[in-house]
This record gives C-alpha cells, sequence and structure tokens, in this order.
C-alpha cells in the first residue's frame, strides 16, 4: 500500500530555498508598484499580487499547493499542503491520514479530521490516567456529512451488514507511525463513505472518536470487502 509522502526538515531544504528565492525576486513588484502609489496602497497590492505570483511559480515547480486567505487590513494566511496534508512544520505535531480500498480496487487516500476531544484525550493518554482502550476501533458510515473537529462521533453510525464497529490491527510502521486497519466483509447491501477511528469497542457510542474522514461512496454487495486503514504519525 502506498505511504503518504511527509517532508521533513533535510529533505526540503533545496525546496525550501528554491521557494524562498522565487518569493523575492517575484516579490519585488512590492517596491515598484509602491514608489508610482501611495505607500500604503502601493505596498499592499504590490505585496498581495507579487507574493501570489510566486506561489503559483512555486506551485508549477514542485509538489506543494498552497491556500490564501485575505484577513484583511494588509494581513494574509498562507497554508502549504504536500500530498497528503499540511506539511508538518512544528514537533509535536499529530498526522492522521485514511486508505479505503474496495474489493482489489486501487485505494483512495485523504487526510483525516482529528477531534477536539481526540486532541484531549491524546493528552490523557500521555500526561494524565489513561484508563481507556488504545484508538483501535474503526467505525462506518454512510452519511455525507463533511467531518469536523468539533464531532464526538460519526452521524449515523453503521451497526449492520457487516459494517458494525470493529477492532482494527494495530502495525508499527516506523518511529513514532503506525497503522490501524480492519477488513470488513459485507453480509449484505451497504453503501459507505464516512469513517472513523474511536477508542470504545461499544457501536453508535458517543465521545470517543478520536478523527474522522470520508471517501467516495462505496456500494458494496453481499461478500465484497472493504479495507480501510488509519495512518497515525507523531513528529
Amino acid at each position: 500500500m502506498p505511504r503518504s509522502l511527509k517532508v521533513t526538515f533535510d529533505i526540503s531544504k533545496k525546496r525550501i530555498a528554491y521557494a524562498l528565492a522565487l518569493i523575492i525576486i517575484v516579490a519585488l513588484p512590492t517596491f515598484v508598484i509602491a514608489s508610482n502609489m501611495g505607500y500604503r496602497t502601493g505596498y499592499s497590492i504590490g505585496f498581495k499580487e507579487g507574493y501570489v505570483k510566486a506561489l503559483t511559480d512555486i506551485e508549477d515547480q514542485t509538489d506543494l499547493r498552497f491556500e490564501w486567505t485575505d484577513l484583511g487590513d494588509g494581513r494574509y494566511e498562507v497554508k502549504v499542503y504536500q500530498a497528503a496534508g499540511v506539511l508538518p512544520y512544528a514537533k509535536g505535531h499529530v498526522e492522521i491520514h485514511i486508505w479505503v480500498q474496495k474489493n482489489a480496487e486501487a485505494p483512495e487516500h485523504h487526510a483525516g479530521v482529528l477531534t477536539t476531544i481526540g486532541k484531549d484525550w491524546i493528552e490523557d493518554q500521555l500526561g494524565d490516567s489513561p484508563g481507556t482502550d488504545p484508538a483501535k476501533w474503526i467505525s462506518c458510515s454512510n452519511d455525507a456529512s463533511s467531518p469536523s473537529a468539533a464531532w464526538t462521533q460519526i452521524p449515523n453510525e453503521i451497526n449492520a451488514n457487516g459494517f458494525s464497529r470493529a477492532v482494527g490491527t494495530y502495525a508499527s510502521t516506523g518511529t513514532g507511525t503506525w497503522n490501524i486497519t480492519k477488513t470488513f466483509t459485507a453480509t449484505g447491501t451497504q453503501s459507505v463513505q464516512l469513517y472513523g477511528l474511536q477508542w470504545v469497542s461499544t457501536p453508535v457510542s458517543d465521545n470517543n472518536l478520536l478523527c474522522s474522514d470520508t471517501s467516495s461512496q462505496k456500494n458494496c454487495g453481499s461478500g465484497d470487502t472493504l479495507k480501510v486503514t488509519w495512518q497515525v504519525s507523531v513528529t
């Protein structure tokens, strides 16, 4: 199974240096525009146009993707993505991904959403007095909702047709990285497109959702298999 691409400082030094060089070169219109317009207006327009052009050029030359948000009053937020998710610049970062594969089809990959209660659970497991199972139980749903960090359970969890909440198999994949995998076998007709990773085994139980994510809708008939793999890494 393919692995999600992760960026470390050692691997990305040349890429970051290249990106910074492009930003410096393309951002020069800031000073040109500012010299011919009012300072504040010229600087704002030049800054934004220069950096947007720089980031676009970087996207064309690398596998990086940028999400640019104008916060107003001359402030901007830029998120950097590569392959499977936001680049993990900070230490202590928890990154979660899901792979979903129906029968022998190519697996489908997405970046998961860590819940707020999941963050608190991790804190309790590492720093307080853990008293629960590991997060190794996989739940399924056919709900089309977009995952939210505010969730405490996935909506409309399935508890039938072979897709009831089930324990996954743990496997270490390196330092601070591991997989939880479960292959479900349909015992009846069932569509699935939403998944959760839980720390309680009881189907449809609330307040134990570590993370969730979606796939395209998988329409399973009796005997079809659906392999769900959660990948978790701590950097």
